[in-house]
């Protein structure tokens, strides 16, 4: 569809997800050969109107203790096809990801690795990878971020770079040293991953429904996005421990939807739309990522959690 759907499969296990993170690239069959069925990489042992205007949030420090309740751990995610119109020519789609959201000594690290396969109508096969890693000081004002795309055993996108902020929820800047060399503004009001997401769970523990903000995440070239989300109603206990969260301690959950808008864009209609379980540790046991003419469904299969470093 549009670029961001085109890099990552959001960030929505906190962290890389912090939303967001999740995306996964949206196929085109155009030049796609028939393949063989992708092998998943290995994974360790335990392992879904136009926006208003954005408001900035508060200024309160963003210390490591503030993300006290999100819990360091490692998943594994297996994908498949959620619908399709005829449209998407898509006849089937499969794959794995693995999420690791930990701490270290000085900020949050989240790294993604997934493959897919995409299977069309007209008998083409669609293969792609990639692999996604972030790290974001516990201040909130400091982010880096690497992001390696492939399809079809061909390298198609790097982009490599660091981003700052003045204050949390301030302005900043975005600076890329692949695929090119460039610098560009970040406007008041912008949040990195893991602080957008502690933010996001702290309102939706305290009742409240809707969270605007502009996030930047380095998962494309498309700069920040305007990223509207709306908090539903408490998930059932059976919902917040489905799949592989159930070996997880019973924790609190919503359903988000979120909705990306380009900054700056005349379009009222969001790039992509993503709705995500979550659970008030940041552990996300299902993700449906809708990309209009077809959608995609992330489920948790496998889960531990990570200690955190001795500093």
């Amino acid at each position: 569809m549009l670029k961001k759907s085109a890099t990552t499969w959001a960030a929505a296990s906190v962290g890389a997800i912090a939303l967001l993170l999740f995306l996964l690239p949206n196929p085109k069959p155009e030049g796609s050969t028939g393949t063989a069925p992708v092998t998943p990489p290995p994974v360790t042992a335990a392992v879904e109107a136009a926006p208003p205007p954005v408001t900035r949030p508060e200024t309160s420090p963003l210390t490591a203790s503030r993300g006290e309740t999100l819990t360091p751990h490692r998943g594994l995610y297996v994908m498949r096809l959620g619908s399709a119109r005829a449209s998407s020519g898509l006849a089937a789609a499969e794959g794995r990801m693995i999420y690791s959201f930990s701490r270290a000594c000085d900020g949050w690290i989240a790294d993604s690795q997934s493959v897919m396969t995409y299977r069309y109508s007209e008998g083409h096969n669609l293969e792609t990878s990639w692999n996604f890693s972030t790290w974001e000081s516990y201040d909130g004002l400091t982010f880096r971020f690497n992001l390696r795309q492939m399809r079809n055993g061909e390298v198609i996108e790097i982009i490599e770079g660091k981003a700052t902020l003045d204050r949390l929820g301030g302005k900043g800047t975005a600076s890329l040293v692949q695929p090119e060399e460039v610098t560009f503004d970040l406007p008041e009001g912008t949040m990195f991953p893991t602080s957008h997401a502690i933010e996001l769970l702290a309102d939706a523990k305290a009742g409240k429904k809707g969270f605007l903000r502009f996030l930047f995440d380095g998962a494309s070239l498309d700069g920040p996005y305007e990223v509207n989300a709306i908090v539903g109603a408490p998930l059932s206990v059976e919902d917040t421990a489905a799949g592989a969260a159930a070996q997880l301690e019973a924790k609190q959950g919503w359903p988000v939807a979120f909705a990306y808008f380009p900054v700056g864009s005349p379009d009222s209609r969001p790039t992509f739309e993503m709705l995500v379980h979550y659970r008030e540790d940041g552990v996300a046991p299902k993700i449906v990522q809708d990309f209009g003419d077809f959608s995609l469904i992330g489920s948790l299969e496998k889960v531990e959690s990570l200690s955190k470093p001795d500093c």
